[in-house]
């Protein structure tokens, strides 16, 4: 029987088309770090700043009343709540003092860091989605610590709001 060198399955040289690298040199990766790796892909997929569902499974993460006591505004965040910083979604609910929801509003979404003193260097979009739904997204939350999102609405009923959120 001849004696062959065992192979070390952690040098992986590099493939010949690579041109920064020197062939046969090893890449620093072995063939136990596939697993790690597909998990690691599949924690960055899961966190993109989906659209938070339609639907009012869950509580809230807070409810506020409107500055004139008109509205009454249930905030979701997606995808986590409480968040985590970053840029996230928020679902807006938004009744009116019976309770029952408002359609064909506008709300325009300013966050605001006041123990800061700053906002965010993009602004929210949001879409309206019927029942009293309106989604918020691109919220860039990009530090730990209280934000406060300054929300304007206008349409058939105008008020304010400043949504209290905690970020982690």
């Amino acid at each position: 029987m001849k004696n062959h060198a065992p192979l070390a399955p952690h040098a992986v040289s590099a493939p010949p088309f690579a041109p920064h690298a020197r062939r046969g040199a090893p890449l620093g990766l072995c063939w136990r770090s596939a697993p790690w790796i597909a998990l690691m892909a599949l924690g960055l997929a899961a966190c993109s700043a989906a659209e938070p569902s339609t639907g009012s499974a869950g509580a809230p993460l807070t409810t506020v009343t409107s500055q004139q006591s008109k509205l009454k505004l249930a905030i979701y965040t997606s995808p986590e709540q409480p968040p985590t910083r970053g840029t996230i979604a928020v679902r807006y609910v938004i009744t009116d003092a019976s309770g029952a929801p408002v359609d064909g509003l506008t709300l325009t979404v300013a966050p605001d860091m006041p123990s800061m003193g700053h906002g965010t260097p993009t602004t929210p979009k949001v879409a309206a989605k019927g029942g009293g739904e309106y989604v918020a997204t691109d919220v860039n939350l990009f530090m730990a610590g209280r934000w406060d999102l300054r929300t304007t609405v206008r349409g058939a009923v105008s008020d304010e709001a400043i949504v209290p959120v905690d970020v982690r």
